[in-house]
Formats: structure tokens, sequence, C-alpha cells
């Protein structure tokens, strides 16, 4: 309805801010944020479940706790979901569709001329990088997000059979594409290798971020900690496969 409140998360998974307020993400150019109706039983449910199942797994949470979690009764779930299999398989596409939706054709979509030269080569490289990793360096996403994730890579159930086929194949797929109009004659398996080095640097910054806290003797990550990264691994992957950084994308390092 008219009334509806479009909010966004911090941390602790409750509302962080609400639509028109200010953050440190704008500062960043995080990219198109997303909202949420919050007076949507279904997307309680989600988050509610989301919440729960990162901290409990999915076998150790109840339908009747997520329902209480979302101030929903019991049998809204089995409405929206079906089973609370296919609730967590649907909260699963929900952050695939925020982190890995169709990332390379939009990028190429929005900047067609990027597509001409090698220097716009290593602009769509440049973004792709700068796109994934302030996503997941975003302060605004919930801890659930990134626990979540963990708690599928290392214990997989059957939802990630179906995100393989629905998002993480397709993506690799346009990847090895791309990089193949880039440089001709790498062979599939290098291109490959290639797609795997983003995937590693998300995972390192999404669930190791207390030991690079400590390493990097800071409290949280800073725009300019951000912004290194983003310059190290796109420079890393851009001379990879040998295409000129832009000088205009370069940063200079200030000393304390």
């Amino acid at each position: 309805g008219n009334d509806a409140r479009f909010c966004s998360y911090g941390a602790s998974g409750r509302i962080h801010r609400c639509s028109g307020s200010p953050s440190l993400a704008n500062s960043l150019n995080w990219g198109q944020e997303m909202e949420y109706d919050t007076t949507n039983t279904k997307t309680k449910l989600l988050f509610a479940a989301g919440e729960l199942f990162a901290e409990q797994g999915v076998e150790g949470t109840s339908v009747r706790q997520i329902a209480a979690k979302a101030d929903a009764n019991v049998a809204s779930v089995n409405y929206h979901f079906g089973s609370k299999q296919n609730l967590y398989t649907e909260l699963m596409r929900y952050l695939c569709n925020m982190e890995h939706k169709n990332r390379i054709q939009t990028i190429q979509q929005e900047n067609p001329e990027w597509l001409e030269t090698r220097e716009g080569h290593a602009r769509i490289i440049h973004e792709l990088v700068r796109s994934q990793i302030a996503h997941v360096l975003d302060p605004d996403h919930p801890d659930w997000h990134s626990k979540l994730w963990l708690k599928e890579i290392t214990q997989p159930t059957e939802a990630l059979d179906i995100l393989m086929e629905e998002y993480f194949k397709p993506e690799r797929d346009r990847f090895i594409e791309l990089v193949k109009k880039i440089k001709p004659g790498i062979t599939e398996l290098e291109a490959a290798y290639w797609h795997m080095f983003m995937p590693a640097h998300m995972l390192l910054y999404s669930l190791a971020q207390e030991p690079i806290f400590k390493l990097s003797e800071m409290d949280e990550f800073t725009p300019e900690f951000v912004n290194s990264m983003i310059y190290f691994a796109s420079k890393a992957l851009i001379q990879g496969l040998d295409l000129p950084y832009p000088g205009d994308l370069h940063i200079t390092l200030q000393p304390e």
C-alpha cells in the first residue's frame, strides 16, 4: 500500500535506515540499493528465517520459530513457501539475486562502448570486481547473509544444486565468454581459473572480517580500505589478462 515503509537492514538484521537516509554505502557508490517492503508477510518470513537459519541451521529451526519471529501465523509459511526447505531455497535465491544476478550482462548493456577497446575491456573487469567487493563489504548488509553462505558452502544442501544451475554456472559461462573475447586463444580451463579468482576474494572479505580487522588494526571496513581492495584485486585480474589498467582508475596510497 501507499503507507509501506522501505528500509535497509544493518549488521544486527534490524532496520538500519529507511529510504532517503545517508550512509557510508552512498559514499562508495555501492550500486543500486535493494529496498524491502517490511510490511509484506512473505518478506518478513524470509528475513526472520534468514536470521534463524544462520544461527541455528535449517534443521535446528522450526516453522513455529520462524512464524513467531516474523509476527505471522504458522500457516503463512506453508501458504507462501510450501515447506521449510522451499523457504530456505527461496532465501538463497534472494541472496543470489542480490549478489550474482546477470552482473556481467548488466555491466555490458549499460556500457556498450566498453566492448570496443582493450581499455574498455579493462573497465568491464574493474566494474565487475568493484561491484562485487562493494556489495560484499556494504556495511548495511545483515550479518546473517555471510553466515548463511558459510553454512551452505561448508554444509551443502539440495539448494546448492539449484543455485548452481540458476546463478553460478550461467554467470561463470558469461565470464568465460567475456575472457575469450578479451584474450583470444585462452583455453576454457584458464578462463575458468580466472573466474575463480573473484569468488576467492569475496569469500575472504565476507567470512574473515574479524581476522582482517585485527591484522589491519581497524574496527570496520573504511571507504579507503575498500577502494584499495578494489584497486589491487581489479589490477591483478586486469593485468593477468594482459589488459592495460586505465590511468584514471589508479589510486595513490597515502602514507600515515
